[in-house]
């Protein structure tokens, strides 16, 4: 005979008292396995992180969700965490796929995804940012969810966290909006060599189009490139790059391309430039 249980993805056994019998009877038999203390699955699904986040809201309905579990349910939908990071005292026995912590959230700082709540795009970026770790900030600042100086007011609303240096530190290298850690890398060494007059994310119009450049000098029409080692992506993406850096230098764009490996030819190979273009 089918459960009655059996339409839903997770079984919480506190939604349940009438059936906590018949749930024992399913975990006995393996038709369910336990997840969290009171919550199952079915054994013949997969707990993937969508499961698991189910799982660990129907144990702590009054969770927070925090950190990279919040970005990839909000902006970062291409972000596969491998664990569930939620705001909540730990179960008993916690297993690998979950951290509990113990935080104070401002209730500003939180928004309503569903029948849970995750904080706002800003707190999972200082979230994530413990480990030192920029791709995080500069993915939310390339994506356009938020800004230096809103990540900051936010890291202001939490003065005592155990971190801020370290995100003290790269927030303050992010001055100038670096839309990978590579051009965070870039902005830095650029100002220690005391160059002048660049600008980041420069919005080029040619020939009807819209074009980015990572970081350019306009008066010398310089523009640096930082070229990651999935800068591409694939074909088509490696096809177009080359169809804008000829529309570009036909523009009367010079550019310079740099990856992590050539980056210490940055701030001589720019001067250079730099000399011969004014």
């Amino acid at each position: 005979m089918k459960s009655p249980l059996a339409h839903l993805p997770i079984v919480a056994r506190r939604d349940h008292p009438h059936l906590r019998n018949h749930i024992d009877h399913l975990i006995r038999s393996g038709q369910l396995t336990p997840l969290l203390h009171g919550v199952s699955c079915w054994a013949d699904q997969e707990p993937d992180f969508s499961l698991l986040v189910r799982a660990a809201v129907s144990w702590n309905p009054g969770a927070i969700l925090v950190g990279a579990t919040a970005a990839a349910l909000t902006w970062w939908s291409e972000l596969k965490p491998d664990r569930v990071e939620l705001a909540s005292p730990p179960p008993r026995n916690p297993p690998p796929w979950i951290r509990c912590r113990r935080l104070r959230i401002p209730a500003s700082l939180t928004e309503e995804l569903g029948d849970t709540r995750v904080v706002t795009p800003e707190l999972s970026v200082l979230g994530m940012l413990d480990g030192g770790d920029a791709n995080p900030m500069c993915e939310a600042l390339r994506r356009g969810v938020t800004t230096v100086a809103r990540i900051r007011t936010t890291l202001e609303q939490i003065p005592r966290a155990s971190g801020n240096l370290v995100r003290n530190i790269l927030l303050s290298a992010a001055r100038d909006n670096p839309w990978s850690p590579l051009e965070l890398e870039a902005h830095q060494r650029l100002r220690r060599a005391g160059l002048k007059g660049w600008r980041t994310n420069h919005q080029v119009l040619l020939d009807g189009l819209v074009h980015f450049l990572d970081i350019a000098f306009p008066g010398a029409r310089l523009a640096l490139e930082m070229d990651g080692w999935q800068h591409h992506g694939n074909h088509l993406g490696f096809v177009a790059d080359r169809i804008r850096q000829n529309r570009l230098v036909l523009g009367g764009w010079t550019i310079l391309r740099f990856t992590t490996q050539s980056l210490d030819h940055l701030v001589p190979e720019t001067k250079r430039a730099l000399a011969r273009l004014r």
